[in-house]
C-alpha cells in the first residue's frame, strides 16, 4: 500500500490479547474497507492497529470490524455475511489458502522475551511430611 509512518497516528497503550505478551504498537491508521461484491458492496472507514512482527497474516478482522457490519462469521465455510441496503454481503475466502498461511504460521520461529518465564518456588505451599507436623 505504500504507506509511511508519518501517517500513522500513535498509540501508547500497548496490544496484549494477540500473541499472549504485550507488543509496543507501530501506531494506528485508517482505511477505507470494501466488503462483499456487487450489488451487495458495502464501504465503511475502519481503523486497523499496525504491528511489527513476523506474521503470515496481512489484517486480521476483530470484532469491532465485525460489530460495524453486524457480520456473521462462519469459520467452517471461510465466509462473513453481513446485511447492505440491497441485500445480504458475502465474504469468501478459499480454504487452500487458509491452509497455507496456517502452516507457514506453525513454521515460524518464536521467541518469547525471558520477562515472560515465571519462577515459583515449589516448597510454597506444599504439605510438609507427617514426622515433621506439630502437635496442636
Amino acid at each position: 500500500m505504500r504507506l509511511t509512518k508519518g501517517e500513522l497516528r500513535k498509540i501508547q497503550s500497548p496490544l496484549v490479547e494477540f500473541i499472549g505478551y504485550a507488543l509496543d504498537l507501530e501506531g494506528m491508521i485508517t482505511l477505507s474497507v470494501t466488503l462483499g461484491e456487487a450489488s451487495t458492496r458495502t464501504i465503511v472507514l475502519v481503523n486497523f492497529l499496525v504491528i511489527k512482527i513476523p506474521n503470515t497474516y496481512n489484517i486480521i478482522f476483530g470484532r469491532p470490524v465485525q460489530a460495524v457490519h453486524r457480520a456473521v462469521v462462519f469459520v467452517l465455510y471461510f465466509k462473513m455475511k453481513f446485511p447492505t441496503p440491497s441485500g445480504i454481503g458475502v465474504v469468501k475466502r478459499d480454504q487452500r489458502v487458509a491452509r497455507e498461511c496456517y502452516t507457514t504460521s506453525l513454521k515460524m520461529k518464536r521467541v518469547l522475551p525471558i520477562e515472560l518465564l515465571v519462577v515459583q518456588d515449589e516448597r510454597k505451599g506444599r504439605g510438609k511430611p507427617v514426622d515433621e507436623l506439630e502437635k496442636v
